[in-house]
């Protein structure tokens, strides 16, 4: 199913576009219909808590987006997930949210 090499570094490459068309046509569709809360405050203090204060070099921000972005020139559809910033999914419980993130 995923190919990688053998042997080779630690960068890790997924494509959202072609996870996003992986899933079933159904699924995608209410995929479409949600936003996601990214925020990069969880982030900046675990920085704090294991580096100190001076590793945060600007203010963290939180910002909600949609779950399935389509690219402007190709008109391609794409997850907009994750898992480092990708908080909550806007009107879900959290269990459902944690559910829908884990699975992308």
């Amino acid at each position: 199913m995923y190919d990688s090499p053998s042997s080779g570094g630690d960068t890790l490459f997924i494509s959202q576009t072609e996870a996003y068309k992986r899933l079933s046509p159904s699924f995608r569709s209410y995929l479409e219909t949600l936003s996601v809360e990214h925020s990069g405050f969880e982030q900046a203090q675990r920085a704090i808590e294991l580096h100190g204060a001076d590793t945060v070099k600007r203010a963290p921000v939180k910002h909600v987006h949609p779950l399935v972005r389509t690219h402007p020139v190709t008109g391609d559809k794409a997850l907009f997930v994750n898992r480092g910033f990708s908080r909550r999914i806007v009107g879900l419980k959290q269990e459902e949210s944690d559910t829908i993130l884990n699975l992308l």
